[in-house]
């Protein structure tokens, strides 16, 4: 498929589950299958084909009688054109080029200027125009305009045939335009010498056409026909009178200056057992044949026919029972194409040779030599031999030998290369025994080839180095309960054992079996700054036991976590109040000058954006100051980015830092604008920012957010004055206009059954608020404050209604 979409980039396949090629080879053709014969090739839809598409929908064509016309495509929401155009032509004449077509596939166009008649055909085709910008087309729509011609009135028109030759494979056609009312359709019928030989449908439209003609070759006097049938559903089928050409000479390719063209022969070597043959594209004409000669020190071993178009063969090499066989050094190959042409005399082309090299290189090869691995000891059973890289062309293969003072003790085939391979004896090994070893390698009738000599290793006796390293000893606190220790690599040649010894400032105090490299968790307890101290001892049946290197550490203390739990929060005119409690067992927290308490805000990202300090604070008199407050204020919230943002608490006693801790949501206590519910604190405005308190894995945070610069009511500040009344500092229009009409502005206030309970007419406008310039006409700003006795904001809805010099409500917004 991809070779077929490189040799046509500009076309664009209808997306099938499958293709089939049909291929076969002709006079002047190019074939793809061998011999003369067809065949077919099916291949599966190819992935990320982007030139393979989906079939272009029909579009139907409709004309009323004010003479606009019109159509209807079929489109689906899982088409994959993003546009569709059509084209429309008038007695063949293009008379529209891509008209747009609608969503829903409809499309129109004014047929009034071209005079439309009875007799007229129109034609439509859809383009489809996909994202990557290739475009597709669908089969033509046809409509005659006018009265139906009837059955007993319709003639079916005669085709046009180009003049055959001898030797041609196809014949070409000029199709003329049908008429195409009442479902009529058409095909193409051709014979040769009055046999049928090949029948196409057509649309009825005029078109020129090329009829490849399966297993013919036209010859000088063949009679070629013609004609066009044409159906109409429930009627009899009508015929064109027969067009007739006979076949003419072909007199490009006379006999005389006919050339067989030899073949290229490949290299061969000993051990193939086929020779690949190239064969050149052959001349066509006059019915010419070929075939192929293969000779082997001149004895005749494969004829075969081959294709005109040439190919590539590859020829085996069989003996005279057909059974495949070797070539040997110096063999002869020839090759010779014969040419055939009927009442001829065949023709040769010239002899292709080559002679058979040697397929080896056995005379180079060398076998490599292989490594025994040191520290072989007495009473060992198990050897590591390392096996180099080797040759494994001309199916070698390789047997390890191992020598014990110069004798073969063991033969063991090799299958892995360039690794280690592991020999097991029948009987251990004895102190001073010289151990050596040598690969063998084996090629197919050829002579083994052997290494030189591995390396020496003298066996040592296994007690003398003997050696115990000491085991780990994981970092123990004073308030861990057992005592980790990790084995070393042991031996256990020999029936060896071991056990493991722990003390405590010098003291044994466990003594437990332990085996290469295990872990053991020893129940054990110890004190800040005692010793702790662990070796292995080896036991060898009549040997002294051996006593290995000591490992030490000592005893930390580890430092108490840092808890915290949530008291209260709530809402100053000056910013945000948190209290909470903070406790760690190492901290003593009655002294308030020596405790420092810093708050960290973090943003979304992990980052801390913001530091403050925490007041430690003594709740419950006490007289200890495990309790904390801090304040985020409206300078530090009106600064931070939109985003979530987090607290920890950081703890230092008398220089002593005990870490930082995240602050957690637990029950507290409180009333009122004081909540012991975190998730009950109120969303309030400072610089027109929205602080939003969040609760995320039990942590208390705010989310800071800016509002819409779309709103009619924007609040600027939203805070609890002195007398603890809620207040919202704002302004109503766009800030950007300084000519916003004159507006007033009242508060509204319900309870939750929706009853009004308070109302203020004409409130006040302000040109500070906190301080802070409101950066607008004073005329389009507001104060409205809440009463005490309707601030708590669960129980109550906060309207602002404006309205215009008219007294006509403009807005009405709720303020949270």
């Amino acid at each position: 498929m991809d070779s077929f979409h490189k040799a046509y980039p500009d076309k664009l396949v209808n997306q099938q589950p499958q293709y089939v090629f049909k291929s076969q080879a002709y006079n002047k053709d190019m074939a793809i299958e061998l011999p003369n014969t067809g065949s077919d090739a099916y291949i599966d839809y190819p992935e990320n084909a982007d030139w393979i598409h989906s079939s272009v929908p029909k579009t139907t064509i409709d004309v009323n009688t004010q003479n606009q016309i019109s159509g209807k495509i079929a489109t689906s929401s899982t088409d994959e054109y993003k546009s569709y155009g059509v084209n429309l032509t008038l007695n063949d004449e293009i008379i529209a080029t891509n008209i747009p077509v609608s969503k829903d596939g409809s499309w129109g166009f004014d047929g009034t200027p071209y005079n439309l008649k009875s007799g007229d055909i129109l034609r439509a085709q859809v383009t489809g125009k996909r994202s990557n910008g290739d475009i597709a087309y669908s089969a033509w729509s046809i409509k005659q305009l006018g009265g139906d011609v009837p059955y007993d009135q319709w003639t079916v028109n005669p085709p046009v045939l180009v003049q055959p030759v001898d030797g041609d494979t196809s014949i070409t056609l000029d199709l003329p335009d049908q008429n195409c009312q009442l479902d009529r359709s058409y095909d193409s019928v051709v014979s040769v010498n009055g046999k049928e030989v090949a029948k196409y449908s057509y649309n009825g439209l005029k078109a020129e056409r090329g009829i490849l003609l399966t297993d013919i070759t036209l010859k000088k006097n063949d009679l070629v026909s013609v004609k066009i049938v044409g159906h109409q559903p429930d009627k009899a089928d009508k015929e064109s009178t027969i067009t007739q050409l006979v076949v003419a000479p072909n007199s490009d390719h006379p006999y005389d200056t006919w050339k067989v063209l030899p073949t290229t022969v490949s290299g061969v070597k000993s051990g193939d057992t086929s020779v690949s043959i190239s064969v050149p594209s052959q001349d066509a004409y006059n019915n010419r044949s070929y075939s192929m000669n293969t000779y082997v020190n001149d004895k005749l071993v494969n004829t075969k026919n081959i294709a005109l178009s040439g190919g590539k063969y590859d020829v085996p090499y069989t003996d005279d029972q057909g059974s495949i066989k070797p070539f040997k050094v110096n063999d002869k190959i020839k090759v010779v194409v014969v040419g055939h042409q009927p009442d001829q005399a065949d023709k040769l082309s010239e002899a292709s040779e080559t002679t058979v090299k040697d397929g080896t290189d056995y005379n180079t090869w060398k076998v490599s030599s292989p490594k025994v691995k040191d520290n072989l000891y007495s009473d060992d059973k198990v050897l590591t031999i390392s096996v180099p890289t080797e040759d494994q062309n001309y199916k070698r293969s390789y047997m390890l030998q191992i020598l014990v003072d110069g004798k073969v003790l063991k033969t063991i085939n090799v299958n892995q290369f360039n690794a280690d391979m592991n020999a097991t004896l029948d009987k251990g090994l004895e102190t001073n025994q010289k151990i050596t070893a040598v690969l063998i390698g084996h090629q197919p009738d050829r002579t083994d080839k052997k290494s030189e000599l591995s390396n020496e290793v003298i066996v040592k006796d296994s007690n003398a180095n003997w050696k115990i390293d000491k085991p780990s000893i994981v970092p123990m606190t004073d308030k861990d309960k057992n005592v980790s220790i990790t084995a070393p690599a042991l031996s256990n040649n020999n029936g060896r054992s071991y056990e493991a010894i722990v003390s405590v400032n010098g003291i044994e105090k466990a003594k437990q079996t332990i085996d290469s490299e295990q872990k053991l968790q020893i129940p054990l307890t110890a004190k800040k700054g005692d010793t702790i101290s662990a070796y292995i001892i080896g036991h060898q049946s009549g040997h002294d036991d051996k006593k290995g290197d000591v490992s030490e550490i000592t005893v930390s203390h580890k430092s108490a976590q840092t808890h915290t739990a949530f008291k209260r929060v709530y809402w100053q005119n000056y910013g945000y109040v948190y209290e909470g409690l903070v406790n760690n067992s190492d901290v003593n927290m009655s002294d308030p000058s020596k405790l420092k308490e810093t708050i960290n805000v973090i943003d979304a990202t992990g980052k801390t954006v913001k530091q403050v300090s925490a007041t430690p604070t003594d709740w419950y008199g006490n007289k200890s100051y495990n309790g904390f407050q801090f304040i985020i204020d409206n300078e530090i919230l009106s600064a931070l980015k939109d985003g979530n943002y987090s607290f920890q608490i950081s703890l230092n006693s008398d220089g002593v830092d005990y870490g930082t801790s995240d602050l957690n949501i637990t029950s507290g206590f409180g009333s009122g604008r004081y909540h012991d519910n975190y998730a009950d604190l109120e969303q309030v405005d400072i610089n027109s920012k929205i602080i939003s308190p969040l609760i995320e894995s039990n942590k208390p945070e705010i989310t800071v957010s800016t509002p819409s610069s779309s709103e009619k009511v924007h609040v600027v500040n939203k805070y609890w004055n002195d007398s603890t009344q809620l207040v919202f500092d704002g302004y109503v229009g766009d800030p950007s206009n300084e000519n916003n009409p004159t507006v007033t502005k009242k508060l509204e206030i319900r309870d939750k059954s929706g009853n009004i309970v308070y109302q203020k007419d004409n409130l006040a406008t302000i040109d500070t608020s906190w301080g802070a310039n409101m950066g607008v006409p004073k005329q389009d700003t507001f104060q409205a404050i809440v009463p005490y006795e309707y601030s708590i904001q669960s129980n109550y809805k906060y309207t602002l209604i404006v309205r215009d010099s008219s007294g006509k409500t403009v807005s009405t917004e709720e303020l949270k």
